[in-house]
């Protein structure tokens, strides 16, 4: 349960995430046109720490996935992906 939860908040966070960061960078964009250059600057500074926490996501993703793959590999029989027709291994 926890594990689909994680894998779960994790998908969502790689799809929100960069959504965010754009929306930060325009509306930094769009103030510093205004003349806001401050407001502007900290916008910019939120949506670049967004793409470095979209990267940290990315990765945390792998780490959770090959985990996961890891730990049920080690569950599996090793002959459970073959079929009958097969001689079995020795």
């Amino acid at each position: 349960m926890l594990r689909r939860l994680i894998f779960t908040l994790l998908v969502a966070a790689m799809v929100a995430v960069p959504m965010i960061a754009l929306v930060l960078a325009g509306f930094g964009y769009c103030l510093a046109a205004m003349g806001d250059a401050l407001g502007g600057r900290v916008c910019w500074r939120l949506a670049q720490a967004a793409g470095i926490l979209w990267a940290l996501d990315l990765v945390l993703l792998v780490v959770a996935m090959a985990l996961a793959t890891w730990s049920s590999a080690e569950n599996r029989s090793p002959y459970e992906n073959r079929t009958s027709e097969e001689p079995p291994l020795e």
